[in-house]
């Protein structure tokens, strides 16, 4: 009895400084805090005694309550061997963003298009059942259009006009804001009182059309008509800063940058050619640079704290005439005689008197670029009537069967063999 007892009393944990638990040591850490090594270590482990597919079903079948979505990935991986592989190369492709169109851009395509509001609205609904939502709404275009309106526009049942200072100044804003970032660049190189002087370019002119649609509409002035109209327009060209040119215009003969000064139901007469002229120079003899700093948008707010980062001023050059028009403003009688000059047809062979005769202040107008194709086109045609007789005046009743018969014939040919009717007046254009 007294030998057990003993040996009860021995097998009994003694405290003491000298005890130690059996898992003595730096305590363990979970996975999750453990250091890349030491996870490696583990998983070197792990792997000497067990294959990667029999882990990976392990570890699909530990994620099922915490993490179902990663055992969606990890079983859809074991399906076949080629699996990682797909899975990889859908991960490392770049993602495609849903690029939205601005209010701007969305004004343009509907223009550009000619859709009605009524069609954009189709349009954009269709595209969002499609989860594309990439056109802004309708009222946010129609605020893009809204800032696209200079000020101070007066309308008049019979016109409609914006003052001059107020279209270029709306322009050359419109076209800062545009090119704000490359204008920045520039102007971060002055000094801290320097201002960066630009000049906007521009070209401008008028011409009438005849032959409109005349709608069912009364006008409270008695014999006026809306059968012709009468436009004098405006294009920029250029915005220069010191002689680099910080903006240009890409087409200048598009009519998207064509800017209508004053739009009236008037036939053009030469009287109101010239009035339209001395009215717009006296405009443009009046205007004023204008001070702008670069966190504008559209709009120039007065900062006095602050001094203007930009000066524009304006030149505007009369170029955008037809041979009516400039006959008008030089007070050509004849359509035959020279504008410049004043010869007739029978002395452009005498050179130098012509060289005497030159009316320098008539070269500002340039040469017309709205219809010198079709000028120089008429001029081929009706050199091609006349080389039956040799020479430009057709006099006697022979020399006009002449070239009447030499007429028809090129007519025909053009019909026959390009399809095209030449030289036929058509109501409502200047030429065919």
């Amino acid at each position: 009895m007294f030998t057990e007892e003993v040996s009860r009393l021995l097998m009994q944990d003694v405290p003491g400084t000298s005890h130690q638990e059996p898992d003595a040591g730096r305590p363990s850490k979970k996975w999750q805090h453990l250091s890349k090594r030491s996870k490696q270590r583990k998983a070197q482990d792990l792997l000497s005694h067990t294959e990667p597919p029999e882990l990976l079903f392990a570890a699909s079948q530990g994620a099922y309550k915490k993490n179902r979505d990663l055992k969606y990935v990890l079983n859809f991986t074991l399906i076949s061997p080629s699996r990682p592989t797909k899975v990889r190369t859908l991960i490392s492709q770049p993602v495609e963003t849903q690029e939205s169109y601005t209010p701007d851009e969305a004004l343009s395509l509907l223009l550009e298009t000619d859709m009605t509001k009524q069609s954009y609205q189709t349009i954009r609904t269709a595209a969002k059942y499609k989860h594309a939502d990439i056109y802004p709404s309708y009222n946010a275009v129609r605020g893009a259009k809204k800032k696209c309106y200079p000020e101070n526009i007066s309308i008049k049942e019979d016109s409609a006009k914006v003052p001059l200072q107020n279209l270029l100044d709306h322009t050359a804003l419109r076209i800062i804001q545009e090119q704000k970032e490359a204008i920045t660049e520039v102007v971060e190189n002055l000094e801290d009182d320097e201002q960066l002087p630009c000049k906007l370019v521009c070209k401008w002119g008028f011409d009438g059309s005849s032959g409109q649609s005349e709608y069912k509409q009364r006008f409270t002035s008695t014999g006026q008509s809306d059968e012709s109209l009468f436009c004098p327009t405006m294009v920029p060209l250029q915005l220069l800063s010191n002689g680099r040119v910080l903006w240009e215009n890409p087409v200048p003969s598009s009519t998207r940058f064509c800017r209508p000064i004053h739009l009236q139901f008037s036939k053009e007469t030469t009287e109101l050619s010239q009035e339209e002229n001395m009215s717009i120079s006296e405009e443009i003899r009046n205007l004023q640079p204008m001070d702008v700093t670069l966190d504008i948008n559209y709009e120039v707010e007065a900062d006095l704290n602050r001094k203007a980062d930009l000066q524009v001023t304006y030149d505007l050059h009369l170029t955008m005439v037809d041979q009516k028009v400039i006959n008008a403003l030089t007070e050509t009688k004849s359509s035959m005689r020279c504008y410049i000059c004043g010869a007739t047809p029978k002395q452009f062979n005498n050179i130098e008197e012509l060289l005497s005769r030159e009316e320098e202040s008539h070269l500002e107008y340039g040469l017309s670029p709205l219809h010198k194709w079709i000028r120089c086109f008429e001029v081929l045609l009706h050199i091609a009537y006349r080389i039956p007789v040799k020479k430009w005046r057709v006099g006697t009743n022979e020399e006009k069967a002449l070239v009447a018969e030499r007429k028809q014939q090129i007519h025909d040919r053009f019909t026959t063999e390009l399809a095209l009717k030449v030289d036929e007046p058509k109501r409502g254009w200047e030429h065919k």
